[in-house]
């Protein structure tokens, strides 16, 4: 039987489990924005997000953050079962979708902001999404 964690309790862990920001990166507070949401969106998923975790832990520093997006940013893996699961319970904000359309707009594919930015639209009353 699966146990089940509470959203505190996977946010709690993902912050714990999470690679620190490098102070080395290219853009210290941009890495600090993914990594918090990595850890926000973390208390979303099902189980703890070891997936993230374990990846996180392999990318090389300083910039890990910013890689484990845009390693991520192509057509086929955008708009999926998890992207669905986050957004419709409301962490719309969290997810990789609104990252590639806000914080990485100008270091992914512009293909991939676009789908981004109509997947995002339908969960979100952001200003900036929705003038896009």
């Amino acid at each position: 039987m699966a146990i089940e964690h509470t959203m505190f309790k996977k946010e709690s862990w993902a912050d714990e489990k999470f690679p620190l920001v490098d102070e080395a990166a290219d853009d210290v507070e941009l890495e600090q924005k993914l990594r918090t949401a990595c850890i926000k969106g973390a208390r979303f998923v099902d189980q703890l997000a070891n997936g993230t975790q374990r990846i996180l832990n392999r990318l090389n520093p300083p910039n890990k953050y910013v890689r484990y997006f845009t390693n991520r940013a192509n057509l086929e893996s955008i708009g999926g079962k998890k992207f669905e699961l986050i957004a419709s319970n409301g962490g719309v904000e969290y997810t990789d979708e609104y990252q590639y359309a806000t914080l990485l707009r100008d270091q992914v594919d512009e293909e991939v902001v676009k789908k981004s930015v109509e997947l995002v639209r339908r969960f979100t009353k952001d200003p900036t999404i929705k003038s896009i």
